[in-house]
């Protein structure tokens, strides 16, 4: 239950019984009712009394051997910590405008999970346009070009896109965590001028949820435009927006156990982006940060861990350090031998065994290599970019903390300031890459061109028949699986032996090139000319 709702039964006399195990409320009288006279009667049995009569032993030590082993540290001085997972809640207001304050807002903060609103996207901008390759996009946009939310996540997290029945602007997703646990994220968007009913479907979709995945993790972040309820007392506090829209929140709020955890403003004075999560004890900091628009953007910490695929690194050989001429002399040496080896009648899987090894050896012997490395970086981002946003930083925490026009001020034009080096930097990174390094590099070209095109995914995630979408390799072979034995049958694959005889005697028609001319041979016969 939630901290105002379990305080207030705390300090009444009211009989109560707990949503989730269906215990009682307990007293101490109960307890005290039961309690069990451990006064000895008989003397002790040695003489280590003191002068109060209480009885004094020695210390046993500790023990030899025990169950449970003792922490040892690391050898590396510190203790290992399980990887928390950071979440940031952020309102755009124009994705497509602000590629470059995105991409600097992820190389500053690393989060493993972003939750969007405003991004005012469509179908003509691709996911690569907007976040870089080691990010998972999930959209959802409006037709008018306005509205829409987000889920932007790291590649290696294990997750399946969940779907709702009800159209509203939200995106729901089951993240896989350990000990066969689950988290259900999701991102919520209302806007100002939406009716009753799009509210009564917004809090439908989340009950839906809840009853489905009862055990699970909660968090859902969303920008419900609803400064008037104080969340201190989940009461309504003002007339900016009709009763029933925030009543009905309300009870969707208690009704499935959540609780909000921003208790600071987003948005001027008003608390605008919300954090609910019916685990509050899995979050571990819950802080503002610079944003990118006219909402601050809430940093939220958690000690839940998600289960990750293993990265898969490769080996890259770098052929403009490789020792040609050495390699030249040793594939001679390996031809001649390889001639004096075999000949036509050697078996064809023995030679090539032999061609493979050999070469592969070669390659390795007078071709340096390196292993492919899964960190990600941007590279027009530049020390004095970084110092810039680090200070944007301090600027923001110290108006916060005076809340005075003059600090504030100060901190507009700091963020000014970062947006236009933004730019300028992936600007001229930009004309760096086409002029004049597009003629001496052509491949750092058009790879930064064809990373723009389109989106590198790999297979796209599969629907199954029970209309749960699945993003794990497993579950997209099993559709694809079922989707080919349901098209094709063992009858349709065996032929008879009348057509596979018919089809050994059919004639197919020679052709060949002579003297400018295609001759096509049949029954004799020379047709064609080119």
């Amino acid at each position: 239950m939630s901290t105002p709702v379990y305080e207030a039964l705390a300090n009444s006399s009211v009989s109560w019984e707990c949503a989730s195990c269906g215990m009682p409320q307990f007293s101490t009288s109960l307890f005290n009712s039961f309690a069990v006279n451990t006064s000895n009667t008989f003397s002790t049995l040695t003489s280590n009394c003191s002068d109060d009569g209480t009885t004094t032993l020695p210390s046993p030590g500790p023990p030899m051997a025990s169950s449970s082993p003792t922490h040892q540290a690391s050898r590396r001085g510190h203790s290992v910590e399980k990887r928390k997972m950071r979440i940031l809640t952020v309102n755009f207001q124009s994705a497509r405008n602000k590629k470059e304050e995105i991409s600097n807002l992820i190389d500053s903060s690393d989060p493993d999970i972003i939750l969007g609103t405003e991004t005012w996207l469509n179908s003509k901008f691709q996911n690569a346009e907007l976040f870089p390759s080691n990010y998972e996009l999930i959209r959802k946009d409006r037709i008018d070009g306005y509205g829409g939310v987000l889920i932007a996540l790291k590649k290696d997290i294990i997750f399946e896109r969940l779907h709702l029945d009800l159209d509203v602007e939200a995106i729901f997703i089951k993240i896989s965590l350990a000990r066969k646990a689950s988290l259900i994220a999701g991102v919520l968007y209302r806007p100002p001028s939406s009716t009753p009913k799009y509210m009564e479907d917004l809090c439908q979709s989340i009950e839906d949820l809840h009853r489905q995945y009862f055990n699970s993790v909660c968090w859902i972040e969303g920008d419900l435009n609803l400064p008037d309820i104080d969340w201190e007392t989940q009461s309504s506090s003002g007339n900016q927006n009709p009763l029933p829209v925030k009543q009905r929140f309300l009870t969707m709020v208690q009704d499935c156990d959540l609780q909000q955890i921003v208790s600071f403003p987003t948005r001027q004075n008003n608390c605008l982006d919300l954090f609910l999560t019916n685990r509050p004890t899995l979050l571990n900091k819950c802080v503002a940060l610079p944003g990118i628009s006219d909402h601050d953007i809430v940093l939220v910490e958690s000690s839940a861990a998600a289960n990750r695929s293993r990265p898969v690194k490769r080996k890259v050989f770098l052929w403009k350090h490789a020792d040609m001429e050495s390699l030249r002399e040793d594939c001679l040496a390996f031809q001649q031998a390889f001639t004096d080896q075999f000949d036509r009648t050697s078996p064809v899987q023995a030679m090539w065994d032999n061609f493979k090894n050999s070469l592969l050896h070669l390659m390795e012997k007078h071709v340096p290599s390196k292993m492919t490395s899964t960190r990600f970086s941007q590279p027009w981002i530049t020390r004095s970019l970084k110092q810039l946003t680090r200070r944007k930083k301090r600027c923001f925490d110290r108006a916060k903390a005076s809340n005075t026009p003059e600090d504030y001020t100060k901190y507009l034009a700091v963020k000014k300031q970062t947006r236009k080096a933004c730019r300028d930097a992936y600007h001229k990174y930009v004309e760096d890459i086409v002029s004049p390094d597009s003629t001496t590099n052509p491949k750092r070209f058009w790879s930064f061109i064809n990373s723009k095109r389109c989106d590198s995914s790999g297979v796209a995630p599969l629907k199954s028949t029970d209309g749960s979408t699945y993003q794990d390799s497993a579950s997209k072979c099993n559709i694809l699986n079922s989707q080919f034995s349901s098209v094709f049958t063992r009858a349709g694959l065996v032929e008879s032996s009348t057509d596979v005889a018919q089809q050994k005697r059919r004639h197919y028609p020679k052709t060949f090139f002579k003297a400018g001319i295609w001759i096509m041979e049949s029954n004799g016969r020379g047709v064609g000319e080119g």
